[in-house]
């Protein structure tokens, strides 16, 4: 199963301005944002009820979010993905 939630996929040096600008974006304070890199991750990041974190093995293994297809790169990449369900976001 596919997710129907549209993508956008943001990559950049570190300190590239990537967290501010979905900060920016997304108008609330989503990624930690620093002059140091902050994470290596992967951030999918969904509009839901409640702010909720959910590691990479949760992700992959929802069957609704259309992720399940990653587990063939390995256990390196799942521990290096994670979601981030937000309320109140979305872009208008």
């Amino acid at each position: 199963q596919n997710t129907a939630l549209p993508f956008v996929f943001i990559v950049g040096n570190h300190s590239s301005g990537k967290s501010s600008f979905i900060n920016y974006l997304l108008q609330r304070p989503v990624q930690t944002a620093g002059v140091a890199p902050t994470d290596d991750n992967f951030t999918v990041i969904c509009p839901g009820p409640t702010d909720t974190d959910r590691d990479g093995p949760a992700l992959i293994g929802d069957p609704d979010m259309g992720f399940r297809n990653l587990r063939q790169f390995g256990p390196t990449l799942i521990h290096h993905t994670q979601l981030k369900i937000r309320k109140d976001v979305g872009v208008q």
